[in-house]
């Protein structure tokens, strides 16, 4: 099943400005990259701060807990390989931006060899 959420005008998403929109799965951010939009889910998969209130630089954003960086067209981490967040279809209509889910029931959470604590993922990563 799809569901079309409508997130905001157009010219309300600045380029190289995100939006955070809540849905049954999560917060997701929406953002504007040199006008084109993309969606990831909200939350570091680090310690789960909002990656919609990180700094843009480019296609990246960075998380405002601890840097960790992700790239909103792809989800994918450029600095530590196999760590991503979800990534979601934008669509624009008349005027209007809308983030596309299709109801997987993926939160974007990682799971790393059955880590889900956040002490415990950094531990896998970084020993």
């Amino acid at each position: 099943m799809e569901t079309r959420i409508a997130v905001c005008a157009v010219a309300d998403l600045l380029p190289g400005s995100a939006q955070v929109v809540h849905t049954d799965i999560g917060h997701v951010s929406v953002y504007n990259i040199d006008g084109r939009f993309h969606a990831i889910d909200d939350l570091c998969p680090h310690m789960r701060e909002s990656l919609g209130q990180g700094h843009i630089d480019g296609a990246c954003v960075t998380c405002p807990a601890h840097g960790w960086r992700f790239d909103v067209r792809s989800g994918k981490s450029p600095d530590f390989e196999g760590i991503e967040v979800a990534t979601y279809p934008v669509e624009v209509a008349d005027g209007t931006i809308w983030l596309i889910l299709t109801g997987t029931g993926d939160d974007g959470w990682m799971d790393w060899d059955g880590a889900t604590d956040p002490d415990d993922i950094e531990k896998e990563l970084f020993d």
